[in-house]
């Protein structure tokens, strides 16, 4: 459990350099995509295979290292505490006989305590386990129950006042009203559909709901709707890794990036104006969202939004070596975890 808990915060950290030193360098889609490095990390939290540079090696080394030490220290207070009084050679069968009472003597005097202390230890180390395992279950089945209850609350609560008002073109997709949304969402897993806030609808053009059903839609051919769904699981599995909630936060941040890059990709200026706008009047509204929540939502602080922004007014210009660095510094940090 410690070696993923380190490898799952080194790979995060990791993640994170490549994301700031090559954004605006390469498509935003690579960058989103190395997030499932950190889901693959934590859905399969064995490590395949011995790296020399990996973390696992690195502290197999270490735990040798310091075993040997400590054996090397018994040892040699062993040798200094030993008696030096044994009988002078005279007779051999007096000799054997005194170096036999003198073995003898000798473990049961040692032997006890030290199967004592190593005991002791065991048992410390398998109640404090036993400890850690019996909160990070009741972690579990808590936050599970929190996902569960908020989840169905909110699919009864959609059910009871969605009205359908259109569908989307590409995939069809039913786009509903809803009064008790703050912004627009695809929610659902085995049955997709986009959300519109009545507030919303009556403040938005036409143009600019379309532009919401487009960016919905390339949420949904990304698939970020079960996404999004796995992200709540990891959340519930590791809730007590700090590392696990930036790489969720952050990982939606950069689908919504991707999803902004991909609807916009060879787009005319003024079609990037009318997207910009409407992402403004969506910040316009009160906004607030759960990580717990399977659904991909138009929402953005001040802070986001202005990111967000540079990416739809950006030309697009990238550079194939920085694509191809990314990568290869990716396989490394993978290598190294």
């Amino acid at each position: 459990m410690g070696e993923l808990w380190i490898s799952t915060a080194v790979l995060t950290v990791i993640v994170l350099l490549l994301r700031r030193i090559f954004r605006g360098k390469v498509p935003y889609r690579y960058l989103y995509g190395l997030w499932l490095l950190v889901v693959l990390r934590l859905c399969v939290p064995v490590s395949i295979g011995n790296s020399p540079l990996s973390l696992s090696t690195l502290l197999n080394q270490m735990t040798q290292g310091i075993s040997q030490e400590e054996g090397s220290a018994v040892t040699d207070q062993k040798a200094v505490t030993a008696p030096t009084d044994a009988p002078v050679i005279v007779n051999q069968t007096v000799v054997e006989a005194e170096q036999k009472q003198w073995q003898a003597g000798k473990d049961q005097n040692d032997t006890p305590p030290q199967m004592a202390e190593g005991s002791g230890g065991n048992a410390v180390s398998l109640s404090l386990g036993w400890i850690f395992g019996l909160v990070w279950l009741a972690g579990i089945v808590a936050m599970a129950v929190i996902l569960l209850t908020a989840n169905i609350k909110m699919s009864r609560r959609l059910r009871k006042s969605r009205k359908q008002i259109d569908a989307t073109k590409r995939y069809g997709l039913p786009v509903y009203e809803v009064e008790s949304m703050q912004v627009p969402c695809l929610y659902g897993i085995l049955h997709p559909a986009v959300y519109m806030p009545s507030a919303i609808c009556k403040t938005l053009t036409e143009q600019e709901k379309q532009w919401v059903y487009r960016h919905e839609e390339m949420h949904y051919h990304h698939r970020d709707h079960v996404w999004a769904f796995v992200r709540a699981l990891l959340v519930v599995s590791y809730w007590f890794h700090p590392c696990v909630w930036v790489a969720v936060a952050y990982s939606r941040r950069d689908a919504e990036y991707a999803c902004d890059e991909a609807v916009l990709w060879e787009r005319e200026v003024s079609d990037k104006i009318e997207y910009g706008e409407m992402l403004i009047s969506v910040a316009r509204q009160k906004q607030r969202y759960s990580l717990l929540y399977p659904s991909t939502a138009v929402i953005s602080d001040k802070k986001e939004l202005k990111k967000r922004m540079k990416v739809i007014v950006g030309k697009g210009t990238y550079k194939k070596w920085a694509v191809a660095l990314t990568a290869c510094l990716a396989v490394v940090g993978v290598a190294f975890t």
